[in-house]
C-alpha cells in the first residue's frame, strides 16, 4: 500500500515538473516576441509621433503594439486592393457599437474618404461606394433632366450597397448593383405643382426599370436656392422654409 503511495505521488511529482517547465518555456517565449526587434516604417513612426507615443516597437505597451500593427495592415490592404496610395485619418476600437475600422483618404486629386473593417473572416472596406458615387449621381442627375429640361436640377448620393468590383466604365454597370439614398433638388421657380408631381412619376419609373434601388427624395426649392446648393451643404437646404414641395419615395427590389 505504501509503495502504491510512493509511485502515485511520484508520478503526480513529475506530472507537475512537466507542468511548469511547460509554463516557463511558453513565458520565454512570449518575453522572446515581446522583446523582438520589429521595425516599423515611417508611416507607423509619423501615426505614433502624431499621438505622443515612441516609435519603439520594444516601448509600446501591449495594446498599442497590437493596434499600430493592425492599422498598418488595414492601409496595406487598401493600397494592394486597389493600386492606390492612402494616408491615415483615424482608428477606431472595437466596442459594443462600433467594430475596428481605420478611416483613410486616397493620396490623389480625388482625396476619396473610406474605411477599412475588421471581420472575423478578413478586412473589407467601402471603397468603390465612395470612388465611384460622383459617376453615380451624374447617372442619376442626366437622366432625370430629361423628365424636366426647364428646370436646374442637382443630384446628391451616398451608396449605402454596391456588388462592384471596381469602377466602371459605363453608367449601366450600375443598374441593378447598388443601393443608395438619393436627394433631388429642382428649381421650384422653373416648374409648377403638376410638372413636379410628373416629374416625380417620370423619375421613379426609370430609377425602377434600371433597378436603381434607393430611397429618394425630391425637393422643389424656393427662390432658385439650387444655384447655391453643394454636396457639402445640401442638407441645409433640407427645412421647409426653403421648399415648396418634398416627397420620399421608395424603389425597392
Amino acid at each position: 500500500m505504501n509503495t502504491r503511495r510512493l509511485v502515485f505521488i511520484f508520478i503526480i511529482l513529475g506530472l507537475l515538473m512537466i507542468g511548469v517547465c511547460g509554463c516557463t518555456m511558453n513565458n520565454i517565449n512570449n518575453q522572446n516576441v515581446n522583446q523582438s526587434d520589429v521595425l516599423l516604417n515611417e508611416r507607423q513612426k509619423e501615426i505614433l509621433i502624431a499621438r505622443g507615443l515612441p516609435t519603439g516597437y520594444a516601448e509600446l505597451t501591449s495594446t498599442q503594439k497590437r493596434v499600430i500593427i493592425t492599422i498598418e495592415e488595414m492601409l496595406v490592404h487598401a493600397e494592394n486592393k486597389y493600386g492606390i496610395t492612402v494616408k491615415y485619418i483615424s482608428y477606431t476600437a472595437k466596442s459594443w457599437s462600433d467594430a475596428e475600422h481605420v478611416t483613410m483618404c486616397t493620396i490623389d486629386d480625388n482625396n476619396h474618404t473610406f474605411s477599412v473593417t475588421k471581420t472575423q473572416d478578413g478586412y473589407i472596406d467601402d471603397y468603390i461606394a465612395v470612388a465611384v458615387v460622383k459617376d453615380y449621381e451624374n447617372y442619376v442627375c442626366n437622366a432625370m433632366k430629361q423628365f424636366l429640361p426647364t428646370a436646374e436640377i442637382k443630384v446628391f448620393a451616398t451608396i449605402t450597397k454596391t456588388t462592384l468590383a471596381a469602377i466602371p466604365k459605363l453608367e449601366n454597370a450600375f443598374d441593378g448593383a447598388t443601393e443608395a439614398a438619393i436627394w433631388i433638388l429642382v428649381d421650384g421657380i422653373a416648374c409648377s405643382d403638376a410638372e413636379f408631381q410628373n416629374f416625380i412619376n417620370m423619375s421613379k419609373r426609370f430609377l425602377s426599370d434600371h433597378s436603381l434601388y434607393s430611397s429618394v427624395q425630391f425637393i422643389r426649392l424656393k427662390d432658385c436656392l439650387v444655384d447655391q446648393v453643394e454636396k457639402s451643404t445640401f442638407e441645409d437646404f433640407l427645412s421647409d422654409k426653403f421648399y415648396y414641395a418634398r416627397e420620399l419615395v421608395y424603389i425597392n427590389k
